[in-house]
């Protein structure tokens, strides 16, 4: 059963700005209501990649707009020796800078600007890990790498529930790709924004995860007090001979928290 749904743009507008880029905003606008980012969250929680973003600035205490997105288009990890790209069902694997991986994605999209939207609604979200400053800066002393995690995680998030707290408004977008077809593009961008106002209107799910009180957690380290406390002597002693001026000295702490939901 098709809803009936005002979308910004309608058909006619949207196959104008299909001339202009190959990227177009489509959105729907509802009432927030009783709805607040953590329950959206909740409802998008089960999709794959959901974030939830604020956009506080500067000193404001309370963020105009909340982002929240799931489902990406595709995503981007990047380790120390390689970068993986996987969209749809195909993984791509090369040895390339991450960096130049992600312009060479955010290239291939030429977005229609709408100005009514805010400043983000879709692209590359994710993370930076410390080590990727190693593909930017040559040091020595790579630490081995036993837990093969990325130091890069990004996707390419296409669809965007954008909540402004000024208005009390609800903004889905969905960016339409329109070199697959202006008039498929369309139609997924209205369905995309179909299932994500189905999602909004369900009941809120059973909390999952352990309950009640919080049992005491068993903390270890990779390395020994006394082995610590070595470290910083020597430390100090490279800082008093001038061969460092700074050093960071980790150590790693690692717990089993069974079902409870960090």
């Amino acid at each position: 059963m098709t809803r009936a749904l005002t979308l910004e743009p309608g058909t006619r507008e949207f196959d104008r700005r299909a001339r202009e880029g190959n990227l177009v905003p489509v959105s729907c606008e509802v009432v927030a209501d009783l709805d607040t980012p953590i329950s959206a969250y909740l409802r998008l929680r089960d999709l794959p990649q959901p974030f939830l973003l604020e956009s506080v600035e500067g000193g404001e205490k309370l963020a105009r707009y909340s982002f929240l997105g799931a489902q990406p288009r595709l995503t981007l990890k990047a380790f120390p020796t390689h970068v993986e790209v996987a969209e749809g069902h195909a993984t791509r694997r090369s040895a390339v800078d991450p960096l130049e991986a992600a312009r060479a994605i955010l290239q291939k999209y030429r977005p229609v600007v709408d100005p009514s939207l805010p400043r983000f609604y879709g692209g590359l979200v994710g993370w930076f890990g410390y080590d990727l400053v190693r593909t930017i800066e040559h040091l020595p002393n790579r630490p081995p790498d036993d837990r093969g995690l990325p130091i890069c995680s990004l996707q390419l998030a296409d669809a965007v529930m954008i909540f402004d707290h000024l208005r009390h408004r609800i903004r889905i977008v969905a960016n339409a790709f329109v070199e697959e077809g202006a008039e498929r593009a369309y139609r997924g961008a209205r369905t995309r924004i179909e299932e994500w106002l189905d999602r909004l209107g369900r009941p809120l799910p059973e909390p999952s995860g352990a309950t009640g009180a919080v049992p005491t957690l068993a903390v270890r380290s990779n390395m020994t007090r006394e082995r610590y406390i070595a470290a910083v002597r020597r430390c100090k002693e490279y800082i008093c001979a001038g061969d460092a001026f700074q050093i960071v000295l980790s150590q790693r702490f690692a717990g089993e928290v069974g079902a409870l939901d960090p």
